[in-house]
């Protein structure tokens, strides 16, 4: 089983390359079924440590739509409040056909560096970790579940929950707080 369609892992590097996405990196499950090989992923998640606000992600909007033409499209910023509080979400038409939702988010603290795994950048898995148990406290989707069951085998949920509080406590200011936390 390939976890990562060659489809995914194209539009991953395509994405990657684009100047407006240079400070972002794979998240969530799509990062964790590369590494682990647990779940077949169908989309796009990736993280950014800082705020490019909507500016930012208009920006991105417009190097996606000359990049990719009339195969991405449905842009759409489901979260806008303010410059903190927004994100990006869209959909690219593949040449095999498939579609694949992409999601792009802002300010999404990492602790730990970002890693380099045959060319794509990757959050590590206790960040992907600590973003999985808030979300499986807060939203518990069949998906985080297994994804964090995958990532206790390697990290101890009780370790996890320890570099959680202690990012809770170093990005608790208003300006650091995150859609997540």
């Amino acid at each position: 089983m390939d976890a990562v369609s060659q489809d995914i892992l194209k539009t991953i590097s395509e994405l990657q390359t684009l100047p407006s996405l240079s400070a972002f990196a794979l998240g969530g499950g799509t990062n964790l079924a590369l590494q682990f090989n647990h779940r077949i992923s169908d989309d796009i998640d990736l993280f950014c440590p800082d705020i490019i606000g909507r500016e930012g992600f208009q920006k991105i909007q417009k190097e996606v739509s000359d990049y990719y033409g009339n195969k991405a499209g449905r842009f759409d910023n489901p979260c806008d409040i303010n410059d903190q509080f927004i994100f990006l979400r869209f959909f690219i038409n593949t040449d095999s056909g498939s579609v694949l939702k992409v999601e792009l988010l802002q300010n999404m603290k990492n602790i730990y560096p970002i890693e380099i795994k045959d060319n794509i950048r990757l959050l590590s898995k206790t960040d992907i970790g600590l973003f999985k148990l808030v979300s499986a406290s807060n939203r518990a989707t069949k998906k985080d579940i297994y994804d964090l069951d995958f990532i206790t085998n390697e990290i101890p949920i009780v370790d996890l929950y320890k570099e959680l509080k202690s990012k809770m406590s170093k990005f608790s200011e208003e300006k650091t707080r995150q859609f997540l936390i």
